[in-house]
């Protein structure tokens, strides 16, 4: 990856997850009340239904073209496409909507935001750590070392560094574990590696990372404590 490439993925990591935190307690405050809930969109509708109506339509276009755009950005990262993966997804996307329009008059609103609001703060946690590996990135492939004191990249110190990828198994070592020449460096790559088959998942969702730096580390406890600190506020 470009360091400027890397660069910009870090600044942006960072602004989307002030944001996420931004909006995630805004719905919080705001958006867990049933009643007051339809109330606003019975008075909305009397009022303005055609607008109701463009809100609702631009809004599901507009999540169109971000899965469209996730989708092309996943392909390029993975270098594969998986039919399976596609077609079960779409599938859980429809029941999942089906269980939404048609029986979510029974969920309970505030228990509903209570967990899916704690999933984004770690989610937006996760941002925050991303953006610092990216910001590593960057000062490694730039050759900036020197702006934190550091000569060589083996100066970098880690909290933990494990599953790096391998030349050649051992025979105690399952290879169904492991994916082979991911990246073109004719390596096998753990499936818990941040490049691994399950670890680029952990890595998108939940920043997971099996060479994190200190900075990197802190800056995820700090960012997760303060999320959970603020959603046991509004919860409990």
């Amino acid at each position: 990856m470009p360091p400027l490439q890397a660069l910009f993925e870090s600044v942006f990591m960072f602004l989307t997850a002030g944001l996420l935190w931004y909006v995630i307690f805004w719905l919080s405050k705001h958006v867990s009340d049933r009643v007051e809930l339809e109330g606003q969109t019975k008075k909305a509708i009397a009022t303005s239904g055609i607008g109701v109506f463009l809100v609702v339509f631009f809004a599901i276009l507009r999540e169109g073209f971000e899965t469209a755009i996730f989708l092309m950005g996943s392909f390029s990262i993975l270098q594969t496409f998986s039919y399976i993966g596609f077609f079960t997804g779409m599938f859980a996307a429809i029941l999942i909507g089906y269980f939404v329009v048609i029986q979510g008059r029974r969920i309970n609103l505030r228990s509903f935001f209570q967990a899916t609001t704690l999933l984004l703060v770690i989610f937006a946690s996760g941002m925050v750590a991303y953006g610092t590996h990216e910001a590593e990135e960057f000062i490694v492939k730039g050759d900036h070392l020197e702006w934190v004191g550091l000569k060589e990249k083996q100066d970098i110190v880690r909290v933990w560094n494990i599953l790096e990828p391998k030349s050649e198994l051992t025979e105690s070592e399952n290879s169904t574990y492991y994916s082979y020449n991911l990246g073109g460096k004719n390596k096998y790559t753990h499936v818990m590696h941040d490049k691994g088959r399950i670890g680029v998942f952990l890595k998108g969702f939940f920043g997971y990372n099996s060479n994190p730096n200190w900075i990197e580390f802190i800056l995820w406890m700090l960012s997760l404590t303060f999320g959970i600190r603020l959603w046991r506020k509004f919860y409990f």
